[in-house]
């Protein structure tokens, strides 16, 4: 049998069998060669050890070694099997000996047939059965030979190496000392032997099928080769006529869907190699696993640490942690017995059947009366398709048609025209594909269940095919356009819209309740937990209240049919279940899941009918408040809120959406400490699944965590800050174990890591729990959120001290200053001004516009809310700053104009010296010059240069380039309608990519309102001048007429391009020389235009950065530094030190702080008994300055520095802050040999 054949097969036992002789060189060539897709057993004899009596070999493989360790009669192990990690039962069995090692493996066997055995090894005995004939003057002598023929006859064995066969080749002399013997006959074959070996290898198959565990491959995306598979797509749809004509049936439609998936697939399967599950991934590996793996890891460090005396017992327990690790991962035993299988399912048997519910047994639902029309269905056009498809994001895991959004990306020029014809059918026909219906479900377990067995402890994420689920991205965006600009939704609903985010709805309640306040009431709010929102939504309910709302029928029988006839795959630990039906609920991974959700909670939202009742909500986190003079009036309020007919309850019950009444929270807010003793329990008549009546009584709880956010009873926030100060410390204490003084990540990569990973989760909701710390109106200490800043300040600078390798006495804000790393009292502080800009930018629709604009007026005597502090030290005018509109944004907009952005300079040059002949070529520019930002635009016809118009918005504080580029287009616009004679074309160029591709994208983006005012101005461009055109031509001239064409294009920037050199200049000259007359400008920019919200985050930017500078001048280390470094803070450190190993880094901010371990510093943190030089006696103080300039101990190296950087060594800006003096220093250090740490890495 060749290697080919047996190579990967899983009903065949392939056992390599070698005697290495100690080798070292034989036992490395055979770790190198093995590989596990073509072995399972690997039985090596003589093997060559290492120092503490193992062997090492790649995680692929279980090592085996004899029960009986060496001892005085068995000097040396003689024996060691490498099993197959895939095999997933494989037990050793104890003999007690040092050279024969057993284990059982569990096969396929025939009923009745008693398990079989195999021998194999170097059983050094010689005789005729097995010897070649010219051998046969070799024999073993009786008393050695004996013992081993019998057992051969007692257990039936059979010799399977032929004989005659040498399996050891020494000096031309072929003797037999290996063998193997088994109870049924097999195959053999040896090759394969190493160099320096003389024994020969023996290949041993046997016809058995060993259990082994599945190693998932996967095609990695990545390594795709996507030319080619452009290439095979672009040629396979121009060969499919079926792709060529828009579907107008059903059948024409599912076949267009199978033909185009079929291409995709089979290109995608040529061109990308496939990859394999790491171990850690595995939903099996727990935390006891992790444990045993830390355990072992850290024995291993410890064992290798005293690798050069074998006896150590950190050997021993290294051994032992090995075989702890092993017995985790292969008994079921010690596996969390509280995980259940959802797939399989667990000890209830009712998992699966949890994360895919059937439907309800509810009543017929009532069809609902229309209100007004909305707007119809627009055909999707292949410019939509194209923006849309370029939304996706690359590496989304696929759907059961293995095509991910990449492929989609990349074989979109091909397959744009045939995508636009699918979906367009498939709307008008009102029919989703049946590949489109089928999903697999991925089921992920919930961090920190007190138990696996049940299903609400999972979260079902359905993987839909990524073909579908761009239409269903199209059909959401369109859904939720009319949902904002008609608004259907109620307006207390911040989950899934765009332009609301989870702390407005945090905001809302704090405003709400402490309006109460105010007026002398209180609050009572109960937090509502709805069980699998997702997976409980009922499909006829959906879809009246849809209908109920108004949305066009074309998309609500579409999502009807959508919803119908699903079928998935569970999917977990590697294990698929069958296709099951999906006959309940709302796939929890398709784009439309949160607006269909939306839709689906909002009669809850809309319970809410009186003064004294709100509701508010976050998808399916729904809080109920209630308002009154006691919080018996409140909870009767709660109480009627929660059981009348159309109640809480009821939408529960015909909702299919059932609370989890044990999780249910009831705060009672207020600060009187006499109402707070009238705070009782609510009592609600809850129903079960039959009917029965059951009382739950809900107590009062001091707080609830909602959001991520803590809420407590009196709006303190103290738990919260608790809960900031647990996570910082946490996260810090995460970052000092990838961070050493010796070892460790650069401290650039750490410093990001930081500021990526700790720093937004201790900023989440800052605007909300935290107020920047400011002077009182005493003046006798500081406003604000002080204690929490010191708290959080300390954390930051046991971070910055992993980070940088600095010692543990070094001072914060040198540290901060050193990596450009804001203070954690100014970053927070930034956050809640870049918080207050934004709110401050909110539209009237939105619920907190009122309370902004209330609050915004001043601080209050009573009750100031968050708002209240955030405006107050922010300093942000909300009058003059921009409203951003999510609702402007129509996603079926269709555009007057074409943009083209050449793909380069040369190109896009070529392209303008054409332009720039034609009968109207208009040129704009924006530009920001001595703090003024401005704008222009120049017209010329026919190359010639006829008129020129020059804008000044105002300061760089308000205003943005970028929002001048914009208002340089919208004056190109006024040229262009100023025109007075008949033109077929208008061409307007500029040299910003960005502000081209915007006025394409009129989302909720800062400038919107230009954006706005440019699309409105075309549309009336286009409209008047098609108008002026028809009046002035025949009705025969009317037929072959084309309309006014506008076209927008990118030309490189100072390069010589004469129209855009002139807008250039005419725009700086707006800010030297002012702006044109006013009568020249489009009407709205006859007035100031509203600050931009990117200029008011960014003058937010610039202020943090100058109170970091003001913070970091009046520092204690401020002298010292600045003689070192005066441009801090900035980047410079960073690039000093990414050239440097970690050693070198860490040694040189110990020089910079002077926080070094010389004994001038040890013994003023009391490490060291003395603070003199050792080698120049008293009076003579060890400092860096001494080590530099004076020791007469190293007057050598001294000498060597000094010549390298001549008079620069005396200059401490030179010495430790250039690159050469920084490299000649750490040099010169080194021979010293007096800052040498030791390998630990610790202090001193």
């Amino acid at each position: 049998m060749s290697r080919s054949e047996y190579r990967g097969k899983t009903d065949k036992l392939r056992i390599f069998q070698i005697n290495t002789r100690k080798l070292v060189g034989a036992r490395d060539e055979l770790i190198n060669n093995l590989s596990p897709d073509d072995w399972d057993i690997v039985a090596i004899q003589e093997p060559a050890l290492n120092k503490v009596e193992n062997i090492q070999v790649t995680r692929h493989w279980q090592v085996f070694y004899p029960c009986t360790k060496p001892n005085d009669n068995h000097p040396k192990l003689r024996a060691t099997t490498l099993v197959n990690a895939r095999i997933s039962h494989c037990v050793q069995i104890n003999v007690a000996s040092s050279d024969i090692l057993a284990a059982h493996l569990d096969g396929q066997r025939p009923r009745g047939q008693r398990p079989q055995s195999i021998w194999l090894g170097d059983f050094n005995r010689h005789h005729q059965i097995w010897e070649s004939e010219a051998n046969s003057n070799l024999r073993s002598s009786a008393e050695k030979i004996t013992p081993l023929l019998d057992l051969i006859v007692e257990h039936g064995m059979q010799q399977l190496l032929p004989a005659g066969i040498p399996t050891r080749i020494e000096n031309k002399s072929e003797t037999r000392p290996d063998n193997v013997w088994a109870t049924e006959e097999c195959n053999t074959w040896p090759e394969w032997k190493p160099n320096t070996t003389d024994h020969v290898p023996i290949v041993t198959i046997i016809d058995t099928e060993i259990e082994r565990s599945s190693e998932e491959a996967w095609p990695n995306y990545k390594r795709t080769n996507w030319e080619k598979f452009q290439e095979g797509i672009e040629t396979a749809i121009k060969e499919d006529r079926t792709l060529s004509l828009e579907p107008k049936t059903v059948e024409e439609l599912e076949a267009a869907v199978d033909a185009l998936t079929g291409h995709i697939q089979n290109h995608l399967q040529a061109t990308t190699p496939t990859s394999r599950t790491n171990t850690f991934q595995k939903p099996w590996w727990t935390n006891k696993c992790k444990e045993a793996h830390r355990r072992k890891c850290r024995a291993y460090t410890e064992s290798r640490r005293w690798r050069a005396t074998p006896e150590h017992p950190s050997h021993q327990t290294y051994r032992a942690a090995q075989e702890d690790m092993k017995q985790v991962r292969t008994d079921p035993t010690s596996q969390d017995q509280r995980h259940a299988h959802p797939v399989r399912g667990g000890e209830s048997g009712s998992s699966s059947r949890g994360i895919l519910p059937p439907p309800p047994s509810l009543g017929p639902v009532q069809p609902t009366r229309r209100p007004h029309q909305l707007p119809e269905w627009r055909p999707y056009t292949v410019e939509r398709i194209r923006r849309a498809a370029s939304h996706l994001k690359r590496d989304k895991a696929p759907g059961p048609d293995g095509i991910p959004n990449a492929a989609i990306q990349e074989a979109l020029p091909s397959i744009k025209t045939v995508l636009t014809n699918i979906y367009n059918a498939a709307m008008r026909l009102r029919h989703i594909p049946k590949q489109w219906k089928v999903s697999t479900t991925v089921v992920l377990r919930k961090p920190g269940k007190p138990a696996y067995n049940v299903a609400k402890a999972y979260r079902p994420i359905a993987l839909l095919n990524t073909l579908g689920k761009l239409l269903s991205a199209l059909m959401a965006e369109d859904i939720s356009y009319l949902c904002e600009q008609h608004q259907l939704l109620p307006k207390s609903q911040f989950g899934g819209r765009p332009g609301r985010t989870t702390t407005d709805a945090l905001h809302l309640p704090t405003c709400e309740i402490k309006n109460a306040w105010r007026k002398g009431k209180v609050v009572s709010a109960l937090f509502l937990d709805i069980q699998a929102a997702f997976p409980n939504v009922v499909k006829p309910i959906l879809v009246e209240n849809m209908r109920e709302k108004g949305i066009p029928e074309t998309y609500v029988q579409t999502i009807e049919d959508m919803l119908t006839g699903r079928t998935s795959r569970l999917k977990f630990d590697g294990t698929h279940s069958e296709l099951r039906p999906i006959a309940n609920g709302n796939s929890q991974g398709c784009p439309l899941s949160m607006i269909l959700y939306l839709f689906y909670i909002a009669p809850l939202l809309e319970i809410a009918n009186r003064e004294d009742q709100r509701t508010i909500g976050f998808m399916d986190d729904t809080t109920i408040i209630a308002i009154g003079s006691s919080f018996t009036e409140t909870h009767s309020t709660l109480k009627e809120m929660m059981e009348r007919p159309g109640g809480v309850l009821d939408w529960s019950y015909r909702h299919n959406s059932p609370l989890e009444i044990s999780k249910l929270a009831l705060i009672d807010f207020t600060r009187s400490t006499n109402k707070r003793t009238e705070s009782t329990a609510l009592t609600l008549n809850t129903h079960n699944v039959h009917g029965v009546s059951t009382p739950a009584i809900i107590s009062p709880s001091k707080s609830y965590k909602l959001l991520g956010v803590i809420l407590d009873n009196q709006l303190r926030w103290n738990k919260h800050e608790e809960l900031v100060h647990a996570r910082a410390v946490k996260w810090t204490a995460l970052f000092s174990r990838i961070h050493r003084t010796l070892h460790g990540l650069p401290i650039r990569m750490g410093r990001q890591l930081y500021k990526a990973v700790a720093i937004p989760r201790i900023q989440y909701a800052a605007d909300l729990w935290y107020t920047p710390p400011h002077a009182s109106t005493n003046e006798t200490k500081r406003a604000g959120s002080v204690a929490v800043t010191n708290k959080l300040q300390g954390i930051q600078r046991r971070a910055t001290i992993g980070i940088t390798g600095a010692l543990r006495t070094t001072a914060g804000d040198a540290l901060d200053i050193h990596i450009n790393l804001l203070p954690i009292e100014v970053s927070l502080g930034l956050a809640c001004r870049k918080a207050a800009a934004r709110l401050a930018s909110l539209p009237n629709t939105h619920p907190l516009s009122k309370f902004v604009k209330q609050m915004w007026k001043g601080k209050v005597q009573r009750h100031n809310t968050p708002l209240h502090y955030l405006f107050h030290t922010a300093g942000i005018d909300i009058a003059s700053m921009e409203k951003i509109d999510p609702s402007l944004k129509n996603p079926n907009l269709a555009y007057p104009f074409k943009l083209t952005i050449d793909k380069s300079r040369e190109l896009a040059i070529e392209r303008d010296k054409e332009i720039s002949t034609q009968d109207v070529a208009i040129y704009t520019d924006g530009s920001g010059m001595e703090g003024m930002i401005s704008a222009a635009a120049v017209l010329y016809r026919n190359g010639r240069r006829v008129k020129t118009v020059r804008c000044l918005l105002g300061t760089d504080t308000q205003h943005t380039v970028h929002e001048g580029e914009l208002v340089g287009i919208a004056l190109g616009v006024h040229l262009a309608k100023s025109i007075p004679a008949k033109v077929a074309k208008v061409n307007i160029s500029l040299d910003n990519q960005a502000a081209i591709q915007s006025i394409t994208h009129l989302g909720a983006n800062a400038g919107q309102h230009v954006v706005a005012r440019i699309v409105k101005e075309l549309e009336s461009l286009r409209a008047g001048r098609n108008r002026r055109n028809a009046t002035k031509s025949s009705k025969d001239q009317l037929s072959v007429q084309r309309a006014l064409r506008i076209e927008f294009t990118w030309v490189p920037g100072h390069e010589g391009v004469q129209g855009n050199e002139a807008a250039d200049e005419e725009a700086k000259k707006a800010i030297t020389e002012g702006a044109s007359g006013l009568s020249e400008h489009p009407k709205w920019l006859r007035k100031p235009l509203p600050s931009n919200l990117s200029a008011a985050k960014q003058e937010c930017k610039r202020l943090a950065k100058e109170e970091a500078r003001e913070l970091w001048s009046n520092s204690k280390q401020f002298n010292r530094m600045s003689k070192i470094d005066e441009t801090m803070p900035s980047g410079r450190y960073l690039k000093l030190t990414d050239k440097l190993p970690r050693r070198d880094a860490a040694l040189l901010i110990q020089l910079h702080t002077g926080h070094i371990g010389l004994n001038g510093h040890l013994n003023r943190i009391n490490r060291a008994d003395s603070p003199w030089c050792p080698h120049c006696g008293e009076r003579n103080f060890e400092n860096l300055t001494h080590i530099l300039y004076i020791c007469p101990k190293y007057r050598e190296a001294r000498r060597e520095w000094e010549r390298s950087l001549q008079e620069k060594t005396e200059d401490l800006k030179e010495v430790l802050g250039s690159e050469e003096g920084i490299a000649e220093t750490l040099k010169f250090l080194r021979k010293t040999g007096r800052l040498r740490t030791r390998r630990t890495g610790k202090e001193g």
